[in-house]
């Protein structure tokens, strides 16, 4: 029969082993495992940290362990309210922790983490014990930010789309409805824009078009609307202004983009634009009927020798 003392080794030897692979484990996945504890007190104290904190936080587990409280000075300020207050509602209903958020690293990095942390047991001194992990979604977050930019904006002057033009159309019917006031909208197209392309080329063309999208941003306010409606055309939308107030921005842009030659690929390149411009007559309009009246003042523009603003 196997002594007391061999059996003794033997449950030390199966609990250095269970040690040994919890290691193994905690520095083969890609994420920093940990647990903590929060007393009676409601103060945390971390029981245990994987090596993975050296890489994801830039902080040694042994610092992590000391002082579990230094986590929070790295939580980006932006998110540090909406992270203090899931973290006070999981822990008071004994929840699961779960939530994306951003840090700022002593190094000036910031990454995106998806932290997550769930309520294990409580002892009898009624303190529970929480087990959690933290990985780094940066990559994936980028990504998605990437692919909804490329849903609303356009990918080459990184202005609005028509599917984001249009909402922001609706909210300002919906802030006029509510509020009164007016707004305008603006139709704009570059001159014999085609030549451009056929001449120099759709480098020279594109890099064009983002030139001049900058000079008209410019000549707008924060809260305008800059849209780029396909190819060569473009819309603006000029909350609370008057009819006679667009036009006056829009002769401003029509004097900027005359003003000096588009500089690209070492080629000068004399470009006016003209414009039509409508007020809206209803705070109920529908957008397309207000674009076919600033169509048709783009067209009178046109028709009038172009490189102009016609009120519509």
């Amino acid at each position: 029969m196997p002594t007391q003392n061999t059996q003794t080794r033997n449950e030390n030897g199966t609990l250095l082993e269970k040690a040994r692979r919890l290691d193994r484990i905690s520095q083969a996945v890609p994420a920093m495992l940990y647990e903590y504890v929060i007393d009676l007190e409601g103060v945390s104290r971390c029981l245990f940290c994987s090596e993975h904190s050296r890489h994801l936080l830039g902080i040694d587990p042994e610092t992590f362990r000391e002082d579990i409280q230094s986590f929070w000075t790295l939580i980006h300020p932006d998110d540090l309210e909406a992270f203090r207050e899931a973290d006070l509602r999981a822990n008071a209903a004994n929840e699961p922790f779960f939530g994306e958020y951003r840090v700022r690293l002593k190094s000036g990095e910031e990454k995106w983490l998806r932290i997550a942390s769930q309520p294990i047991t409580t002892g009898s001194d009624g303190i529970p014990r929480y087990l959690g992990y933290m990985i780094d979604v940066t990559k994936s977050r980028r990504m998605e930010n990437e692919l909804e930019k490329r849903a609303r904006y356009d990918f080459l002057t990184g202005l609005m789309n028509r599917q984001s033009f249009q909402e922001r159309f609706e909210d300002e019917q919906r802030r006029m409805q509510r509020f009164g006031g007016v707004c305008s909208i603006m139709m704009l197209d570059l001159d014999h824009f085609k030549l451009v392309n056929d001449r120099f080329g759709h480098a020279v063309g594109d890099e064009t078009l983002k030139e001049f999208a900058g000079r008209v941003c410019d000549e707008l306010r924060e809260v305008d609307c800059f849209c780029r409606w396909g190819g060569e055309e473009f819309c603006i939308l000029l909350p609370a202004a008057k009819g006679d107030e667009a036009q006056a921005v829009a002769s401003r842009i029509v004097a900027a983009v005359a003003a000096d030659s588009f500089l690209q690929h070492s080629h000068a390149i004399a470009m006016t634009v003209s414009i039509g411009v409508t007020e809206l007559r209803t705070a109920g309009e529908r957008l397309e009927d207000a674009l076919n009246r600033s169509d048709a003042a783009l067209y009178s523009a046109k028709q009038s020798g172009r490189n102009r603003a016609v009120l519509g």
